[in-house]
């Protein structure tokens, strides 16, 4: 389907698959890093990410969703080993030139309207503010109540 074909059904993947994992992850209360690589390899493991297939063929495409639900079938990213695999799952993909961007980028837009969905939801503003840290190389940026941004070094 594609990007397109997401936008003309109205983002299916966003709808039945990222959103649900998302939401799931933050009832349990995991770790919002955790939520989000395993929402990231539920798209993974679904999605016809048209990036994969713009860079390698509708092959690797298979091999990716097949990667992806062996990885979820073993815990996915609240295993105890997740990262390692993690760590050498991305080594892989970088020596074979394999991007999932499209998944990546369902990942993010889901991420903008769970926080537009929940502006004041304690589970998920919170952990994004102590998570980003880690996630823009040591700089925290945040939306305060008054919806200002500001950034700390």
């Amino acid at each position: 389907m594609g990007i397109r074909g997401e936008a003309i059904q109205g983002y299916p993947a966003i709808r039945n698959v990222a959103f649900l994992v998302l939401r799931q992850g933050l009832s349990e209360k995991k770790d919002w890093n955790l939520i989000k690589l395993h929402t990231l390899f539920h798209l993974m493991s679904e999605v016809e990410d048209s990036n994969i297939i713009s860079r390698q063929n509708p092959q690797t495409l298979y091999q990716v969703h097949t990667e992806a639900k062996a990885f979820l079938k073993q815990g996915g990213a609240y295993a105890k080993d997740a990262i390692e695999k993690l760590q050498i799952m991305d080594k892989d993909y970088i020596r074979r030139n394999i991007s999932a961007g499209g998944c990546a980028d369902i990942l993010a837009a889901t991420i903008f309207i769970e926080l537009l969905v929940s502006t004041e939801n304690s589970d998920c503003a919170e952990k994004c503010q102590r998570s980003e840290r880690d996630d823009l190389g040591g700089q925290t940026i945040f939306r305060k109540r008054t919806g200002e941004i500001k950034t700390v070094s």
